[in-house]
C-alpha cells in the first residue's frame, strides 16, 4: 500500500470514529470548510511547538493562548493546548482532548496524525501509537519539527547512550539547523563518555537559540558537570534576563553558591522560587533547598524549622503524601542534629498520616532505621531494617544495610552491602564515596565525593 492510500485509510477510520452518529440520527447538511487560521495564530502555534520542543513549557502555553486567541477555532492549538494542561484529573484532561479533535476540520492530513499520537500519548499509549507518527513523517519527510517529534520518541526506546547519540547525530545531519536536537545530544554525549563533544554540542545549541533561556540553561548544565560552575553563573544569569521566572537558572545558582561557599547568597535564589509560587503545597522542593542551605551554613536551628513548615504546609494544602515524607526528612534532620525529643513526634506524624500503610510503610521503615542508628539504638534500627526487608525486595535493602554498618563503624560489612547493590542513585555513590574517606583512603574518597553530582545533575 503506497503512502497516500496508508494516510487515507487511517485517517478515514479515524474520522469516522471521530464523526460516528446513532442509526436513525438527523442528518445536518455538510458545514462549509473551514478557512486557514489567521497567520498570527499560526505563527503563535508554531512558537509554542518551538517552546515545547526546547523545555519550556510554560512560555508553550502562553503561546498556546495567543494562537487561540487570534483563532479561537485553530484545531492543533485547542488539540496542544488540551495536551499540556496542568492540575485536572486524568478523566477531565482526556474529556478535553477528545473535545478538542472536534476544531481539526482543515488541518492536513498530517497534522491530524500528529493531534491523534498526541491523543494516544497522553492515554499512554505512545509506543503503540509511534506507525500514527511514522506515517505522518512519510507524508511531509522535510518538516523538522514534525520528524523530531517521531525521533525523539524513538530515541527513548534505544537502550544505551551510544545507540542514542547514533541517531540523534543521523537525526542533525538531516536537519542541521534544528536547535532542540542539540541539546538533547549534549547530554547524551554526556552521558555516553564524550565531555567534548558534549561541550560542543551545547555551545551549537546556544549559538541556534542565543535568545531562548534554555539554551543558556543547558550551557551552565554542562560547564558544571565539567567542574567549571563559576564559568555557568553568566550564563544562568543570562538565562534569567531572558526569562525572569526561569526556575531552573535560579536552582542552579543557588546550589553554586553553596559549593562556593556562599550559603547567604544562595537563600537569595531560592526565595526567588518560592516567592513566585502560586499555591501553598506548590515548590516544596525550593523550601528544601532552603533547609539545605541553613544546614551549609551550620544553623540546624533553621533548617529544623524550615522542615517542619514544610511538613505543615504539606498537610494543610491535603497532600498527604508529600506531608509523610516531609515528617520523615525532619526526623532525619533532627536525629543528625542530635534533637532526640523532636524525632519521635515526626515519625508518629507520618505514621499517622500515612493514607494506603502498605504504600508507605517501606519508606516509614527505611527512614526509622537510619534514625535510630543515628540516635545510638542498633536493636531498633536493625528491627526497622528487618520490617523494611520483609516489604520489598532484598536488593532495595542494600544501601541501608550499607548506612547502619557505616554508622556502627563495621566497615566490611558496608562494602558487603554496597557489593550487592547494582545501582547508581546519588545515594549509592555518596556511600561508595564515604566508604574510603572512613578507612584512611582520602585522595579515593575526595575523587568518588567529587563525582557524586556528575552522574545526575538534575538531581
Amino acid at each position: 500500500m503506497s503512502r497516500q492510500a496508508r494516510a487515507a485509510w487511517l485517517l478515514g477510520a479515524v474520522l469516522l470514529a471521530a464523526t460516528a452518529v446513532p442509526l436513525g440520527a438527523q442528518v445536518v447538511p455538510a458545514a462549509r470548510p473551514k478557512p486557514a487560521p489567521p497567520e498570527a495564530a499560526k505563527t503563535a502555534y508554531r512558537n509554542a511547538v518551538y517552546e515545547a520542543q526546547n523545555v519550556a513549557n510554560t512560555r508553550a502555553r502562553q503561546q498556546l493562548e495567543a494562537a487561540l486567541r487570534a483563532d479561537p477555532q485553530f484545531g492543533m492549538a485547542q488539540v496542544l493546548q488540551a495536551i499540556m494542561m496542568t492540575g485536572p484529573a486524568a478523566a477531565e484532561r482526556e474529556a478535553r482532548i477528545d473535545q478538542s479533535f472536534g476544531a481539526l476540520g482543515g488541518s492536513s492530513p498530517a497534522d491530524i496524525l500528529l493531534a491523534l499520537y498526541w491523543r494516544e500519548g497522553a492515554a499512554g499509549r505512545a509506543e503503540a501509537a509511534f506507525p500514527i507518527l511514522k506515517l505522518a513523517t512519510e507524508l511531509v519527510p522535510t518538516d523538522p519539527e514534525l520528524n523530531y517529534f517521531y525521533a525523539a520518541a524513538q530515541w527513548s526506546t534505544l537502550g544505551t547512550p551510544q545507540a542514542v547519540v547514533a541517531a540523534q547525530r543521523a537525526f542533525r545531519d538531516r536537519f542541521p539547523n534544528h536547535a532542540a536536537t542539540y541539546n538533547n545530544l549534549a547530554y547524551t554525549l554526556w552521558q555516553a563518555g564524550d565531555p567534548q563533544g558534549a561541550l560542543e554540542a551545547i555551545q551549537h545549541y546556544v549559538q541556534l537559540a542565543p535568545n531562548h533561556p534554555n539554551s543558556h540553561d543547558s550551557y551552565a548544565d554542562i560547564l558544571i558537570l565539567l567542574g567549571r560552575p563559576q564559568e555557568a553563573i553568566p550564563e544562568l544569569q543570562r538565562a534569567l534576563e531572558l526569562e525572569p521566572a526561569w526556575s531552573p537558572a535560579d536552582y542552579k545558582l543557588g546550589a553554586i553558591a553553596l559549593m562556593l561557599g556562599d550559603p547567604k547568597k544562595a537563600d537569595t535564589h531560592f526565595d526567588r522560587i518560592v516567592a513566585r509560587l502560586t499555591t501553598p503545597g506548590s515548590g516544596l522542593e525550593a523550601r528544601y533547598w532552603q533547609a539545605v542551605t541553613h544546614l551549609y551554613a551550620k544553623d540546624g536551628r533553621g533548617a529544623g524549622q524550615h522542615i517542619d513548615s514544610i511538613a505543615a504546609i504539606a498537610k494543610n494544602a491535603n497532600l498527604p503524601g508529600p506531608a509523610v515524607l516531609a515528617h520523615l526528612r525532619a526526623a532525619v534532620v533532627h536525629a543528625y542534629l542530635g534533637k532526640r525529643e523532636e524525632v519521635q513526634p515526626h515519625l508518629a506524624a507520618a505514621e499517622a498520616l500515612t493514607p494506603v500503610p502498605a504504600l508507605r510503610s517501606s519508606s516509614i521503615q527505611f527512614h526509622n532505621a537510619v534514625v535510630r542508628a543515628r540516635l545510638g539504638q542498633p536493636d531498633s534500627a536493625r528491627a526497622a531494617a528487618t520490617r523494611l526487608a520483609a516489604l520489598v525486595p532484598a536488593d532495595n535493602t542494600a544501601l541501608l544495610e550499607a548506612m547502619l554498618a557505616l554508622d556502627r563503624k563495621d566497615y566490611p560489612a558496608a562494602e558487603a552491602a554496597l557489593e550487592k547493590s547494582t545501582g547508581v542513585s546519588l545515594l549509592e555513590r555518596a556511600l561508595r564515596a564515604e566508604l574510603p574517606l572512613r578507612t584512611g583512603k582520602k585522595a579515593e574518597g575526595e575523587a568518588l565525593r567529587k563525582a557524586v553530582p556528575a552522574g545526575s545533575l538534575k538531581q
